[in-house]
């Protein structure tokens, strides 16, 4: 940064609450220089940070690295001698900070006493500094001193208020205080739009940095205070669904937005959320503060309160850069002079999102959304089944999970129960792990029984067209988090079918979020751990919706889930009385599987549910209804038992899967990777199974090759001496014939799906 740092570490510690992280110095620098560039271009003041108009509040203060390093830049810019008055004027009645942590506030006081009596010849200043608040900014006004300086500031209506720092990323009871909630509700007030499924979790509206955000709003835009307010934050409010409403908010409260993207989600790290490229980033991204919340910087700047609402919102401007890669590159990028940054302007988009795209995507986007809405064409859709403890309720081998259920209700766990200092039972033994949480506890699932439990296991979809048995119990399931309200029109006597899509794609590229089932499927079964959460959309449902949920009873899937609103869209774009809700749910299938639809609207079905195009011509709509139907026998497994016969076998007895590999030169997937002892590597000593295509061991799912997968999760494990289970998933066998069987099924299906695939993208390319 400068000479004479504070600390001799690159990092200084810049954060509210219970934990402290830290604001790398060349961050501050940057918050620095764009705040004295945006002074200079949109106020008509050429000292910059040293104007005598300008005052400054800090609301989430932490150690002070904000206001010191603003002292530097004014030292670099002046003599001594106007350094040392302007300093005396900041410290006297033109610098305000807030912090609620007594640990890091006491730092900070040391800090800055440190800095005025060792540095830039402020001896002689006074050291003691009365606008150094221990107070919660965000809490409600009740008289104190420090809450009556956060509403006057600044004293004079000719100031101009500069309001700066890195608040928080976290929900807390902290700052979760009625005043600051009651602002946060403006943020709701623009989130839902026609054409968007409804938000109603709005727990990252709950965050602090959110709260500091609106607490900055507040003091500029809804007190009439020119100025700026520059943050680092998470960045995810840039183009998250659930902040459209904020979004919406800035745009009515400011002149001009900047937004400086620095990235760092590892989640993200495949994500198209590059403005200029609509294909997927693979580039290295490193997080400036290793955690895993994404970062940006944002300017908020208001010239003029002339206007507020509609008006303003048409006028503010937005304006967008980006920077992915190492620490060391971010930190070159924002240490450049900040006029040399390039941004670039953002055109409005439909969800007012803060990252612009190119013409050519904005034109599809508005096509795209003019097309019907995936939850507005069926009824009732619903996200997938989240049990928490999946170690205890779930395994891939019907016997284990037997076992595991057993050891159970037996006791047998129990006696291996620690209590946590939450007073939380916790069991981690012998592969499994399971603990007390909010919605369940361990009480709750040994208030059932083991025979009804067994009688409970069924098959259902785990990841993919890898199926796993899972006990779909009452007792075993996390309260509100069953999903049985649809899933029971899964349930035997049921005979069902559901299209699965993710709504919002973190793992894949868009392309392969897709799957149709006919069985009750888990929240993570099309992207697994690291997605969002995958939702299913049933043919058919129950007739009384009202009906309480009975387990012991499953509702009869008895009448078509597809909405009035597409039933009489297409009748009359088909010119019919009548037309067949099951045509209508197999067209989406073929379209969905189509990969000319899935590539052209990637960038859209990343972020949201699926909008269909539906074709001017019946018998269209009619030809991809027809391809739709057989890729929903492939998916559930409706095939001739007789085809797996054209994948050839090795005749080695030993079928443990110890390490799995595809070899694309002999076409073969082998249960063990190549050995340095040659009777290892002969044919007839490792199983292998041949005549499998590269495109089909490449075949994915939510991003995830399926064949690979399901070898993966049968992998021999071992016992350890005790006669435990060595890992938490995984055999003590070897695959059984049937076992076998179902995986070269699987293979026969991916070989299916894929020559189905080059058939629905012909049509569609004839037809759209």
């Amino acid at each position: 940064m400068k000479e004479n740092k504070l600390v001799p570490s690159e990092l200084s510690k810049n954060y509210s609450g219970t934990s402290a992280f830290f604001t790398p110095d060349w961050m501050v620098t940057c918050i620095l220089q764009g705040t004295e560039y945006f002074l200079t271009q949109f106020f008509n003041k050429p000292l910059g940070l040293s104007d005598p108009s300008l005052v400054y509040l800090e609301p989430s203060a932490g150690e002070l690295i904000f206001p010191l390093t603003l002292f530097d830049h004014i030292y670099e810019k002046n003599s001594k001698e106007k350094f040392k008055e302007i300093i005396r004027s900041l410290i006297k009645d033109r610098l305000f900070c807030y912090e609620i942590n007594l640990d890091i506030y006491k730092s900070g006081k040391q800090n800055l006493k440190r800095y005025i009596q060792t540095k830039r010849g402020l001896g002689d200043l006074n050291s003691s500094f009365k606008h150094f608040f221990l107070e919660n900014t965000v809490e409600d006004n009740n008289n104190t001193e420090a809450l009556n300086n956060r509403d006057q500031i600044p004293h004079s209506s000719e100031d101009c208020l500069i309001i700066f720092g890195n608040p928080p990323y976290s929900v807390s009871n902290t700052t979760n205080r009625p005043w600051i909630k009651s602002l946060v509700e403006d943020y709701k007030i623009h989130l839902n739009r026609p054409g968007r499924k409804k938000i109603v979790g709005l727990k990252g509206i709950q965050d602090d940095y959110v709260k500091f955000i609106r607490l900055a709003q507040w003091k500029l835009a809804d007190q009439n205070h020119p100025g700026i307010f520059a943050f680092v934050v998470n960045n995810y409010f840039i183009d998250g669904d659930i902040f459209r409403g904020m979004r919406s908010s800035l745009l009515s409260a400011f002149d001009y937005l900047y937004i400086i993207n620095l990235f760092g989600d590892p989640k993200k790290s495949k994500s198209n959320f590059s403005s200029n490229q609509e294909k997927q980033i693979k580039t290295y991204d490193e997080n400036p503060f290793d955690i895993q919340t994404g970062i940006c910087l944002i300017f908020a700047i208001l010239q003029k309160p002339d206007c507020k609402g509609k008006e303003k919102r048409e006028k503010c401007k937005v304006f967008y850069a980006e920077k992915r890669g190492s620490k060391t590159q971010k930190k070159q990028f924002l240490l450049q002079k900040f006029e040399k940054i390039s941004f670039t302007e953002v055109d409005p988009r439909i969800d007012l999102e803060f990252v612009p795209i190119s013409q050519k995507l904005l034109k599809k986007e508005v096509k795209y959304n003019s097309l019907p809405y995936l939850p507005e064409i069926f009824q009732y859709n619903i996200i997938g089944i989240q049990s928490l403890h999946d170690t205890l309720i779930t395994h891939p081998d019907k016997s284990r999970l037997v076992d595991i259920l057993s050891n159970f209700y037996n006791g047998f766990f129990s006696s291996k129960e620690i209590t946590d200092t939450k007073n939380q039972k916790w069991v981690k033994f012998d592969g499994v792990s399971y603990h007390d949480a909010r919605d369940w506890k361990i009480t709750d699932g040994l208030a059932g029984f083991l025979i009804k439990a067994k009688k409970n296991i069924i098959k259902w979809q785990w990841r993919g067209f890898d199926q796993w048995w899972v006990a779909y119990d009452e007792n075993l399931m996390t309260k509100g988090s069953s999903s049985y309200s649809l899933m029971q029109y899964f349930l035997p006597p049921n005979s069902n079918l559901a299209i699965g899509v993710s709504k919002v794609s973190r793992k894949a590229d868009g392309t392969s979020s897709v799957f149709i089932t006919d069985q009750i499927s888990e929240s993570h079964f099309i992207e697994g751990g690291s997605g969002i959460g995958d939702y299913i959309f049933p043919l058919k449902v129950g007739k009384n919706k009202k009906k309480k949920n009975d387990w012991n009873l499953p509702d009869s899937a008895c009448e078509y889930n597809l909405s009035s609103m597409i039933l009489h869209h297409l009748n009359k774009l088909y010119s019919v009385q009548h037309i067949d809700p099951e045509d209508i749910f197999f067209y989406i299938c073929a379209i969905l599987n189509c990969s000319r639809y899935s590539t052209k609207y990637q960038f859209f079905l990343k972020k949201d549910f699926p909008h269909i195009p539906f074709p001017k011509k019946m018998a269209e709509f009619i030809q991809f209804s027809k391809i739709g139907r057989k890729f929903a026998q492939l998916y559930t497994f409706n095939i001739d038992s007789s085809s797996v016969s054209q994948f050839s076998l090795s005749k080695a007895q030993n079928m443990q899967i110890i390490s799995p590999y595809y070899d694309p030169l002999q076409k073969k997937i082998f249960f063990q990777k190549n050995s340095k002892h040659p009777a290892i590597n002969s044919s007839n000593n490792r199983f292998w199974i041949g005549n499998i295509d590269e495109s089909m061991w490449n075949f994915e799912i939510g991003g995830i090759r399926q064949l690979e997968l399901w070898l993966k999760h049968r992998k021999y494990v071992s016992l350890t001496n005790s006669g435990n289970v060595s890992k938490k998933f995984g055999f003590t066998r070897s695959i059984s014939d049937d076992e076998l069987n179902h995986f070269l099924k699987i293979c026969v299906v991916i070989k299916s799906i894929l020559e189905l695939k080059q058939k629905v993208d012909y049509l569609y390319s004839q037809i759209f």
